[in-house]
């Protein structure tokens, strides 16, 4: 037995030496390819080596080339592009929200003074008089203790910071020529208000639903002349939703021009939403009203939709909202329009 066994220990040995032999042959043999690759990457290069990242071989480089880079700005470029429209859009969206719940605020501060006031919207006039008043509506203005003064008017009775609701955010009570200035709130704004009152809805009744309307043809009538009391027969007048008693004033037709808080004569509606501007009514509801409009938006035409032609249902006929330039009709009027007919 011990004859087989010495000889299982030299095949054995053998064996090794042979495994042994074969992989020291295989580490030299993997030693002269990695001195070859080695070697290749250095020539002509002055950059350190680093494993891996041998430019001739098949590794993936560190760098970007000028062509890949170019590539990723044009990429990010495009998606800029495309994204901007839509957050432009959406920010103009979610201004139009905010300037309509503004305008809900201050309709509803109408309505709250005249539950307390025998369910009658505040007058323009402390004193009652039928002519606007030098400092504007007494909603927003009331005379100072002190002569040539002004203190807050009726609606801060009733809504709570009204600086920051009296102003659609894509305007900011700025004017047109987006000149500087000082308003009543002791802010860098040259307006007060970008909302106005509609002058003749003075005395309105909570319990009264008058109906109001516009004429559809307004090119007819030169510009600051009146369209006729009762609109010819067969002319279109279209209904809206409700008594409105609040305008977003358009700024270069007329707030800008005449700052008083009110809405009546020559003043337009804001087109800035789209074509078009915030209305809220005496029933509490708010909407966007887009008036009719001349071809030019900076030109006042003779088409462009003004106070003058809009009109209250009397019975079964329509007669015009406005009295004449700068007068008022009487505290209560559109409670009943008919007295005020020839």
């Amino acid at each position: 037995m011990r004859p087989r066994l010495l000889r299982s220990r030299q095949s054995l040995a053998g064996t090794s030496r042979v495994a042994f032999g074969w992989s020291r042959g295989f580490a030299v043999e993997q030693s002269s390819i990695f001195s070859q690759r080695l070697t290749a990457c250095s020539v002509g290069s002055r950059r350190p080596i680093q494993l891996g990242h041998c430019p001739g071989g098949r590794q993936s480089r560190a760098a970007f080339t000028l062509i890949e880079l170019l590539v990723v700005v044009s990429v990010i470029a495009l998606l800029i592009s495309i994204l901007l429209p839509a957050l432009s859009a959406a920010r103009r969206a979610s201004q139009q929200v905010v300037c309509l719940s503004n305008m809900r605020h201050v309709g509803l501060g109408a309505i709250l003074y005249a539950q307390d006031n025998s369910d009658q919207v505040w007058p323009v006039n402390v004193d009652g008089g039928v002519s606007i008043p030098p400092i504007g509506g007494a909603w927003a203005r009331l005379p100072g203790k002190e002569e040539g003064t002004v203190r807050p008017g009726y609606l801060y009775d009733y809504v709570s910071n009204v600086d920051q609701i009296a102003e659609c955010p894509m305007n900011r009570r700025s004017t047109s020529r987006d000149d500087g200035g000082r308003n009543m709130f002791g802010g860098d704004t040259p307006l007060d208000f970008d909302y106005t009152m509609v002058a003749n809805t003075q005395g309105a009744r909570l319990d009264r639903h008058t109906l109001m309307g516009h004429i559809t043809r307004a090119e007819l009538y030169p510009i600051w002349n009146l369209p006729p009391l009762v609109p010819p027969t067969g002319m279109s007048v279209p209904r809206l939703s409700g008594l409105a008693i609040f305008v977003e004033e358009r700024t270069q037709y007329f707030n800008e021009r005449y700052p008083d808080g009110l809405w009546s004569n020559g003043d337009q509606i804001e087109t800035r939403h789209k074509g078009g501007g915030h209305v809220v009514y005496l029933e509490g509801h708010a909407d966007l009203f887009k008036p009719i409009m001349g071809r030019v938006d900076r030109v006042h035409e003779r088409r462009d939709l003004d106070a003058n032609d809009f009109y209250v249902r009397v019975a079964s006929r329509w007669v015009r909202l406005e009295l004449r330039s700068g007068e008022l009709h009487p505290y209560g009027w559109i409670n009943n329009p008919e007295i005020s007919l020839p």
